[in-house]
């Protein structure tokens, strides 16, 4: 079984410590205990039960995961299946207007109008669009 991300409280009971391989100790006073826990559901369900012989309440969530959109977004940040992507310019990566998540990489070309617009207002963007090496990119026919 994988190994994930949890977090505990545990309430009540009489005061304890426990050594769990690979996680900080858990060491609870008798009143209020919070903390994260990285191992199996198996392993969570051990150790909840070890604490309930304390007389403790041990209520244990797993992380949020990724929904498919954030997991689509970060495949695509990371390059994921654009490992042979070329940009037109060895400048497009420090630009203002650079976007990893477009096709063209490129947000002067591709983001909607009225957010350009705005943006060619300040100056910092205007520049970058001033100094662009690749205006074929962007320049609309």
């Amino acid at each position: 079984m994988l190994n994930k991300v949890f977090s505990y409280t545990i309430k009540g009971g009489s005061p304890f410590r426990i050594s769990t391989p690979g996680n900080p100790e858990i060491v609870h006073d008798g009143s209020h205990s919070v903390g994260h826990l990285y191992c199996s559901a198996g392993e969570v369900s051990a150790i909840g039960g070890y604490i309930s012989n304390f007389g403790c309440k041990f209520e244990v969530w797993g992380m949020q995961e990724q929904t498919p959109e954030q997991e689509k977004e970060r495949q695509l940040l990371l390059g994921v299946q654009k490992e042979d992507a070329v940009f037109p310019s060895s400048k497009c990566t420090t630009c203002a207007w650079f976007d990893p998540l477009t096709k063209s990489y490129c947000g002067l070309y591709e983001w909607p109008e009225e957010s350009t617009k705005v943006l060619l207002s300040k100056p910092h963007h205007a520049n970058h669009k001033d100094e662009c090496p690749s205006p074929h990119i962007w320049k609309k026919v």
